[in-house]
């Protein structure tokens, strides 16, 4: 499966993926409203992933990179890059 299909299906598994696996630093965005994935499963994965940064953005929607919120979003980028390298 593709695209959406494929994240709700992932999503209803999300408690036996092995996020205690993953060792390179991550980069965690979620909006707090979001309608399509909840916020408490980016908690999740911050919490089991040991080298992730979680940054959470105001409003509804499924992409904040693609929100009113842009600006914000892409220096949040940049800097988890800048700090990571």
């Amino acid at each position: 499966e593709t695209g959406f299909r494929n994240d709700i299906s992932q999503f209803e598994q999300i408690q036996q993926l092995s996020f205690d696996k993953i060792v390179a630093h991550t980069l965690i965005l979620q909006r707090k409203l979001d309608q399509s994935v909840s916020a408490d499963h980016a908690e999740l994965a911050h919490q089991c992933i040991v080298n992730s940064r979680l940054l959470l953005f105001d409003g509804v929607g499924h992409m904040p990179r693609l929100s009113e919120q842009y600006d914000k979003v892409q220096r949040e980028i940049l800097d988890f890059f800048t700090k990571s390298s």
